[in-house]
């Protein structure tokens, strides 16, 4: 290779590397400058998910502060760790909702929430998503 084609590939790394540099610190700076907002959007998409098990007039407390994680092979499997949200009115215990995969589904995981009140009964079960075939995989939601 020539002097001057050297000269000239060294170049073209050169300014790739700059704008692999320069895009990287854009992208972080986009993040940082988002990272709440987007936190805060997640946190509104549970809080809406977790109300259609058990209405926010139901309980006092906040269920995204109050929750506990746990695995259990023979309940759960694949290692899957369930996040148990607790509501509590007054102090005393009214609800668990538990977010957990069925791993069984025929194109993939299905992830759930189910809600169980203090007494054993069913407060109601949703599907959060899947990813089976639209129109045949609908009848689980």
């Amino acid at each position: 290779m020539t002097e001057q084609a050297t000269k000239s590939v060294l170049k073209s790394a050169a300014a790739l590397g700059l704008v692999a540099v320069m895009g990287t610190a854009m992208l972080t700076f986009v993040y940082h400058l988002t990272a709440d907002r987007i936190a805060e959007q997640e946190r509104r998409v549970v809080q809406q998910q977790l109300g259609r098990i058990l209405p926010a007039d139901q309980y006092d407390n906040d269920l995204q502060e109050d929750r506990v994680y746990f695995r259990n092979e023979a309940h759960f499997p694949k290692g899957q760790t369930v996040t148990v949200y607790r509501a509590r009115a007054g102090g005393n215990p009214l609800a668990l909702i538990l977010r957990f995969r069925a791993v069984d589904g025929y194109n993939g995981d299905i992830h759930l929430l189910a809600g169980i009140y203090s007494d054993g009964s069913l407060a109601g079960v949703r599907v959060i998503s899947h990813k089976e075939t639209p129109g045949l995989g609908d009848g689980i939601e």
